[in-house]
């Protein structure tokens, strides 16, 4: 209670830093967005959402920017994530560590990406977030984006169902899986933009790997059979 109390606290403070001053513009699908806007992304649940918005500088002055986000409804089994400035972090991770140095007059493109992943639950995920300047948290801006990840007739895990553990995983993770598998069958884990990290073979419906040496983050895994995807999802690592 105490840290909800806290966290609608500062959500008031930071909203109510627009009667002070803006000096940062959101831009969505090209249009730019008002002070305090929401919007809303479709999806599929069985796939990410992604929300790619540009951020304008409008001051006189250049200003190291960071973001943070704030999850405020969340469908049960959903995640959020976020990207600023070309560095992504993981779920846990709600204010960006680094900031981003926008010029005076300068717009980035497209280096604010919200990332949702309904994995599997369909609904409707409230998250909202605000750009500041990290020298003047006064100077801010605030949107808040509703996530719709709709239902899907179309199959994705082949009868597949995969249970991950422990997740976040430390010095290793166990993908154990339930339903018919083909001989051969693999585990890849991989990075955000494809490249696989980790290896393993599936014995008796399970497989593992070590993660002791993999650097913390958020990663994807895919269940191969006959070099053919049949079941994936996310795993985290956290040392």
């Amino acid at each position: 209670m105490k840290a909800k109390l806290l966290a609608t606290l500062f959500l008031g403070f930071i909203v109510s830093a627009f009667a002070v001053g803006q000096s940062l513009v959101l831009s969505y699908e090209g249009e730019i967005l008002e002070p305090n806007a929401e919007v809303t992304k479709e999806g599929t649940a069985t796939d990410e959402i992604i929300v790619e918005m540009d951020v304008t500088n409008t001051s006189g002055a250049a200003m190291d920017v960071l973001l943070q986000r704030y999850e405020e409804d969340m469908v049960p089994g959903s995640q959020s994530a976020i990207c600023w400035g070309g560095l992504c972090y993981p779920p846990n991770v709600s204010l960006s560590p680094s900031a981003t140095n926008i010029g005076a007059g300068q717009t980035v493109l497209a280096e604010c990406q919200l990332h949702y992943y309904p994995n599997g639950n369909p609904g409707v995920s409230t998250i909202s977030y605000t750009l500041f300047d990290a020298a003047n948290a006064n100077d801010s801006v605030f949107v808040t984006v509703l996530y719709d990840g709709l239902m899907t007739s179309i199959e994705v895990n082949y009868g597949l169902e995969a249970n991950v553990y422990p997740n976040p995983a430390n010095e290793n993770v166990t993908i154990a899986l339930e339903g018919e598998m083909n001989d051969n069958s693999i585990v890849e884990l991989m990075t955000l933009t494809g490249a696989v990290v980790a290896k393993a073979e599936i014995h008796n419906n399970k497989a593992r790997i070590n993660t002791t040496n993999i650097a913390e983050g958020l990663y994807f895994y895919q269940v191969k059979s006959n070099q053919t995807a049949t079941v994936s999802g996310r795993i985290i690592i956290q040392h």
